[in-house]
C-alpha cells in the first residue's frame, strides 16, 4: 500500500508517493528522535 502526501507551502503545492517502508522510516526516525530531550529540539528551534 503505497501512501500520497500533500502538502502546501508558500503558495507551492508538492505531492509525492510514499514507498511502503515509510511508515517504518517514520517510526525508526521516531526512535531515534526521542533518545534526545525536548530542551535538545527547543534548543534548535531558537
Amino acid at each position: 500500500m503505497n501512501a500520497d502526501t500533500t502538502m502546501n507551502t508558500a503558495d507551492n503545492l508538492v505531492t509525492m508517493e510514499l514507498g511502503e517502508d515509510w511508515r517504518d522510516i517514520r517510526d525508526q526516525v521516531r526512535r531515534i528522535c526521542d533518545g534526545f530531550p525536548g530542551t535538545y529540539w527547543q534548543d534548535l528551534d531558537e
